[in-house]
C-alpha cells in the first residue's frame, strides 16, 4: 500500500504495518491505541506535547534527545539525571 500526497482523517483498523516507513509527514493530534510498535526507529521526530499512557517502555533507549519538560510520572527526567550525575 502506498499513499503519496494529501490525505486526511485517514483511518488505519486491523492492518498490519509490518516494514512500514513514515517520512514527512504530519502526524498532529494522531491516536495510536492498541498499536504493537516492537522493534521500530524514530529520528527527527517532535512529540512535543505528546502523552504516553499505559505503555510498555523495556529496552527502549533514548539518546540524543532534547529532554526539557519531559515527565516520567511526573517527576522531571532532566532532574532525574542530575541526581543521577551528583552520585
Amino acid at each position: 500500500m502506498e499513499i503519496i500526497g494529501k490525505e486526511t482523517k485517514l483511518k488505519i483498523d486491523d492492518t498490519d504495518l509490518l516494514e512500514c516507513k513514515i517520512t514527512d509527514t504530519d502526524m498532529n493530534n494522531a491516536e495510536f491505541i492498541g498499536v504493537d510498535m516492537k522493534n521500530c526507529s524514530f529520528e527527527d521526530i517532535d512529540f512535543t506535547g505528546s502523552v504516553l499512557k499505559n505503555v510498555t517502555l523495556d529496552d527502549v533507549e533514548i539518546s540524543d534527545c532534547d529532554l526539557d519538560g519531559m515527565k516520567i510520572n511526573g517527576i522531571l527526567v532532566t532532574d532525574l539525571l542530575e541526581a543521577y550525575k551528583a552520585k
